[in-house]
């Protein structure tokens, strides 16, 4: 799900909670800011929560501070149920921008594929979309396009 609103948060969340597995998550950072977060517990259904969007006045996603307040109160959740287990990829640097611009550490967090990959390959590169190529059938979504948000290379690649 692409550009969410405020009254699609309930169901994002109840989606994600219903669905068993780990909780994959990955921001996208740019400028000392997170600009969105992407959520998937399920390869059916991935959902990105933007808080960033340079097309919008003052680049602000939401159109009001409560809706954005609702959007990172969900992830919030999500990101702290120590009973949903987390995985991500290059998960340290997320964690860490996640505690450091949002204040709250997550919870649950047990695997970093980047890590793994690592580990049985490590004359291989790392990065998202080398892995991707190697493990999926999908082409490189850093060609989809967007409206400005989660199509800027982070700053760990």
């Amino acid at each position: 799900m692409l550009e969410p609103t405020r009254s699609d948060l309930g169901y994002i969340e109840a989606t994600i909670l219903c669905r068993s597995g780990p909780l994959a998550f990955d921001i996208e950072t740019k400028h000392g800011c997170i600009l969105c977060i992407s959520l998937c517990r399920d390869p059916k259904f991935t959902v990105t929560i933007p808080f960033v969007d340079r097309t919008k006045p003052q680049f602000a996603y939401w159109p009001n501070a409560n809706d954005e307040a609702a959007a990172l109160a969900m992830v919030y959740r999500l990101l702290r149920d120590p009973t949903i287990p987390k995985v991500a990829q290059n998960g340290l640097y997320d964690i860490q921008w996640i505690a450091d611009k949002w204040g709250f550490p997550v919870y649950g967090f047990s695997e970093d594929t980047m890590l793994l990959h690592h580990a049985l390959f490590p004359e291989l590169p790392k990065n998202l979309g080398f892995m991707g190529s190697v493990y999926t059938n999908e082409r490189a979504w850093k060609f989809y396009g967007g409206k400005g948000i989660g199509t800027e290379k982070r700053e760990d690649e």
